[in-house]
């Protein structure tokens, strides 16, 4: 009879372990399923904010680099991805249009809240064609916010678009 009792206890033991395992996994979901849910709701004024994306200067000599100036205001940790679109006026006659665009991204790092940072950077890479001598051009930047706490779902980017105000020319070197 011993026996039968300690086997009961065992199993009532292992039964009620799994049951509060199964609750506590359960509400760890609800709490996640709301979580995503508020951050889904939030643009990504909620994260960041790009307020400007300038040239450096008004000319850049024909394959000097091109430099640009952005201010952002951070406010929480999120994965960022740009897609700059630089748009071209190559024959003097005021029509902007596509000319080249460079991609890049960098990972979640810590942030302080509510500090303007502004940082100088270069457009494109080795491989990104350069603007021909005369042309007149404009950024613009399309910022993808990816949260940590979205990263799990579908609908997780975060879209911005800003456009430089300032045009730029390239000029003989």
């Amino acid at each position: 009879m011993t026996t039968f009792i300690r086997k009961n206890l065992v199993i009532g033991g292992l039964v009620t372990y799994l049951l509060v395992w199964l609750l506590l996994v359960s509400i760890d979901n609800v709490i996640t399923s709301v979580r995503i849910g508020f951050y889904e709701s939030q643009d990504y004024t909620y994260w960041a904010e790009y307020i400007a994306i300038e040239p450096v200067k008004p000319t850049f000599t024909f394959k000097e680099p091109i430099e640009f100036s952005s201010t952002v205001i951070h406010q929480r940790p999120s994965a960022l991805s740009w897609n700059d679109i630089l748009f071209c006026d190559k024959n003097g006659d005021g029509d902007f249009i596509y000319f080249t665009n460079a991609k890049s991204s960098r990972g979640e790092k810590p942030v302080e809240p509510n500090k303007v940072v502004t940082s100088i950077w270069e457009y494109g890479n080795a491989t990104t064609k350069h603007p021909p001598v005369g042309a007149e051009c404009y950024l613009e930047s399309e910022i993808t916010y990816t949260p940590p706490e979205l990263q799990i779902t579908e609908d997780k980017d975060r879209l911005q678009r800003l456009r430089s105000k300032n045009t730029f020319k390239i000029i003989e070197p």
